[in-house]
C-alpha cells in the first residue's frame, strides 16, 4: 500500500513518450504491462476531430490544486460557447469556477491542470491535460496530453432549457452531512481527479448504477472498479500520490458537491481480477456549491445502466 502524500501546487510538464512509473507498477500488478502503454501513447496535439467535439460542449470538468495544495475537481459551464480551440495545442475556456469554488483562484498563475469534456448525448469523452492560466474572465489551457476515451459507463443525458441565474452559495465542512451522504448514495456519476508531481494532473469520469458509490460514514466512501481500458492513468497517479478530488453534480438542479481527500485501492485476492477491486476514499474537506450552474439535464438513457456487465461490449 502506498503511503499518503500531499499534492503540490505545481507539477513538471508531461513529456510525450515518457513512461509513467505509477501506471507501469499497476499494470504489472494486474498482469497487463507493456512498454509505452498508457500516458506515453498520447501527445499534446489536438486533432481536428477532438477540437470539433469539445467546441460543441457546454460542460467541462476541471481539476487542479488550490493554494493550500489540496486537489479538487470542479465544473465549468456556459449557456453560450464554452470552448474555443486555438492552435494545435491550445484551448480557451470562456468560463471560470464560480466565486467560492476551491479552484476559483487556482489558475491566477500558471499551473498543472486536467480537463474532461463530455458529450452526454452521444455519449463521448475527451481528456486534455496540461497547464492553464487565467486571463481575465477565461482560462487558457496549453495541452500536453490530448486523447479520446471510450464511452463506457457514461449515462446519456439531455440538455434542457437553462434555469434563471442565481448567486452561488457555498458551504464548507470537513465531514459529510446526512443530506450530502444521501446525495452521494444515489448518484450514478462522479468525476475523479488525481495528480502526481512527476506527471501532472488527470481527471476522469466514473459511472455506474445509481447507488454504486457506498457511503460508510461521514468521512468514508467506496466504489467498485469497473473494467476499463487497462491504462490505469488514475490508479497510476494514486500509486505515486494518494491525494485526490471528487465532484458530484446535481444534474436536475445545478448544484455541485466537491470532496478533497485521499484514496487507496483494495486489490482483492487476485489483482488480475477487476471484479473484486474496491476504491476507498477518505474525506478531508467538503465544499458544496448551490446554484453552480444554470444548466440542467435529464436522463435520456435508452437502457439505463443497472450493472457493469451491460457495458462490457459497448465501444
Amino acid at each position: 500500500m502506498t503511503s499518503p502524500t500531499s499534492s503540490t501546487s505545481d507539477s513538471s510538464p508531461v513529456v510525450e513518450g515518457r513512461e509513467h512509473e505509477g501506471e507501469q507498477a499497476v499494470q504489472r500488478r494486474t498482469g497487463g504491462v507493456r512498454p509505452g502503454k498508457g500516458s506515453p501513447m498520447f501527445g499534446p496535439h489536438l486533432r481536428t476531430e477532438l477540437a470539433e467535439m469539445i467546441s460543441e460542449q457546454p460542460l467541462a470538468i476541471l481539476a487542479g490544486v488550490d493554494c493550500e495544495a489540496r486537489l479538487w475537481a470542479t465544473v465549468l459551464t456556459s449557456e453560450h460557447r464554452l470552448v474555443r480551440p486555438g492552435d494545435s495545442d491550445t484551448v480557451r475556456l470562456d468560463a471560470l469556477p464560480v466565486p467560492g469554488d476551491p479552484l476559483r483562484h487556482a489558475f491566477d498563475t500558471e499551473q498543472a491542470c486536467a480537463t474532461l469534456f463530455l458529450d452526454l448525448a452521444a455519449p463521448r469523452r475527451v481528456r486534455i491535460n496540461g497547464r492553464a492560466r487565467r486571463h481575465g474572465g477565461h482560462l487558457e489551457l496549453r495541452s500536453e496530453q490530448a486523447f479520446r476515451n471510450c464511452a463506457k459507463y457514461i449515462h446519456q443525458r439531455e440538455l434542457l432549457e437553462p434555469a434563471p441565474s442565481r448567486p452561488a452559495r457555498v458551504l464548507h465542512s470537513t465531514a459529510l452531512s446526512p443530506r450530502q451522504q444521501d446525495w452521494i448514495a444515489t448518484a450514478d456519476t462522479f468525476f475523479f481527479a488525481s495528480n502526481s508531481a512527476q506527471h501532472g494532473a488527470d481527471v476522469n469520469h466514473r459511472g455506474g448504477p445509481s447507488g454504486f458509490v457506498r457511503v460508510a460514514d461521514d468521512h468514508t466512501l467506496s466504489w467498485p472498479d469497473y473494467r476499463g481500458n487497462g491504462f490505469y492513468m488514475t490508479f497510476g497517479n494514486l500509486e505515486l500520490d494518494q491525494s485526490c478530488g471528487l465532484c458530484f453534480l446535481d444534474w436536475e438542479h445545478g448544484h455541485s458537491l466537491h470532496l478533497s481527500g485521499i484514496a487507496r485501492v483494495e486489490w482483492g485476492p487476485d489483482p488480475h481480477d477487476h471484479t473484486h477491486r474496491i476504491v476507498h476514499f477518505t474525506v478531508e474537506h467538503v465544499v458544496e456549491i448551490r446554484d453552480t450552474t444554470t444548466l440542467r439535464w435529464r436522463s435520456s438513457d435508452p437502457t439505463p445502466i443497472t450493472s457493469p456487465d451491460q457495458q462490457e461490449g459497448r465501444p
